[in-house]
């Protein structure tokens, strides 16, 4: 056997692979492509190696290689679409997986793969098929189940989607996930004993299952924590980027950015204020409220967990700057004062708000505004997990924190937030101003 020849080489760098060793195999790879630079095996490999490794841009030049080298290798294609779509560009990872099923239409993981991509872009009834295709293919994979049911979640098909989900963890019982969202969808049906189970087995099976453990607290099983997970919250979002801004004005109603933009405006008119003003937009999200704001204002700051709602708000040319933080640990790094800062449905995601009140009183100028909306809470705590797993605010809790960081409370407007199954969601749009001097209110044109 002639340890040289590239191909003995290549199945010994596809053994470290397997095994995980990505270093050697990388560099036994590496050896290969020394000596024959277009060997479609050597260049897909490495490909893969550096979609271990993160390196995303890397492995779809280095698989883009294999396929010009090798363009009838329908899991060339199936990787090209991982590497695309990791880059953000879905239509290309579309296209690819499309390719791959030319092939082999018989391809089981790229119609899940397919479906993934179709997800992320909102094409959601296209999705569903070809999770379906994927399970005709492979009934007894758990995860084409659990893909299936997050995209009959999305249309509103809960029942469906819990069978699906049954179908995933009598498949897999081991499968914290598919637990966890099993127990979602019981939840969404009012079956909360049920659900506490199913978040309860999925704590079993994976104790660092962060969402079981905040979805349990949400139903009264156990102390609810002041904020929900920074994990959680960055999934929640980052999921749907591509298609956010759609979801939320067309299936949802969304108003709030106008609700806030309106009280702010009326304030301004009532103190003749015209001057353009620096804004800091906390959980700025894809930019919704920004693109509202952007009208009135000098600078205009935004703030969000999600890096890839910050790519999407990036993408509007409104900011002058984002930052990639939780809100309270922005308002820390940042040295710049505003005149306004605003914050749009953020809080539903925030119960305890000691912190946030302070930092923004500290980043205010004195007369500056702070814009904010809550949900709508009547049960006399000051703040609640509800069991959809967002919190809502008293009124008097509020005002508590409003006087304890020298706000003073301009108005507090009761509006629909959104609607959800058809239901609208009441809360409240307040506007507090931060008490000055009467210079410093002047020049801001707000009253003392």
């Amino acid at each position: 056997m002639n340890i040289t020849d590239p191909n003995v080489l290549y199945q010994n760098a596809a053994t470290h692979f397997q095994q995980r060793r990505f270093a050697e195999a990388g560099r036994i790879a590496q050896s290969i492509m020394n000596v024959a630079p277009r060997l479609a095996n050597a260049n897909h490999l490495l490909g893969l190696i550096a979609i271990e490794r993160g390196q995303y841009t890397d492995a779809e030049r280095l698989i883009s290689h294999a396929i010009k080298a090798n363009p009838r290798q329908p899991f060339y294609y199936f990787n090209h679409g991982l590497a695309l779509q990791s880059c953000g560009r879905l239509d290309e990872a579309l296209s690819a997986y499309e390719l791959a099923l030319q092939l082999n239409p018989g391809f089981a993981e790229a119609h899940n793969n397919r479906g993934n991509a179709l997800k992320i872009m909102g094409r959601y009834d296209e999705a569903l098929a070809s999770y379906e295709s994927a399970i005709k293919l492979n009934p007894e994979f758990s995860v084409f189940h659990c893909n299936r049911g997050a995209v009959l979640i999305i249309l509103g098909r809960v029942e469906e989607a819990l069978a699906a989900y049954e179908r995933a963890v009598a498949i897999n019982p081991s499968f914290a996930g598919a637990h966890c969202t099993r127990g979602t969808c019981l939840r969404v049906l009012g079956r909360l004993s049920e659900a506490a189970e199913a978040f309860r087995l999925a704590i079993a099976h994976d104790p660092t299952q962060v969402d079981a453990k905040y979805y349990l607290a949400a139903i009264g099983e156990g102390e609810a924590p002041p904020l929900s997970p920074n994990e959680y919250v960055i999934r929640e979002f980052d999921e749907f980027a591509d298609h956010f801004d759609n979801r939320l004005l067309d299936e949802l109603g969304y108003k709030t950015p106008q609700h806030l933009f309106e009280a702010v405006n009326k304030q301004r008119k009532r103190t003749e204020q015209t001057k353009h003003i620096d804004i800091l937009d906390l959980g700025c999200g894809t930019g919704l409220s920004g693109a509202t704001f952007s009208g009135i204002a000098n600078q205009l700051v935004g703030v969000d967990l999600a890096p890839r709602m910050l790519a999407k708000a990036k993408e509007r040319k409104i900011y002058t700057d984002l930052i990639e933080a939780d809100i309270c640990h922005a308002m820390k790094q940042v040295r710049q004062s505003f005149d306004l800062v605003i914050s749009a449905d953020v809080f539903v995601y925030i119960g305890a708000l000691e912190e946030v009140f302070s930092l923004v009183s500290q980043r205010l100028n004195p007369g500056g505004l702070f814009a904010f909306s809550t949900e709508l809470l009547e049960n006399g705590m000051d703040y609640q997990l509800r069991q959809t797993g967002r919190y809502a605010q008293s009124h008097s809790y509020i005002g508590k924190l409003s006087t304890d960081n020298s706000f003073q409370e301009v108005s507090c407007t009761p509006v629909t937030l959104r609607y959800e199954g058809g239901k609208p969601v009441t809360g409240s749009v307040f506007v507090l101003r931060l008490s000055g001097s009467s210079m410093n209110n002047q020049s801001l044109g707000m009253s003392g």
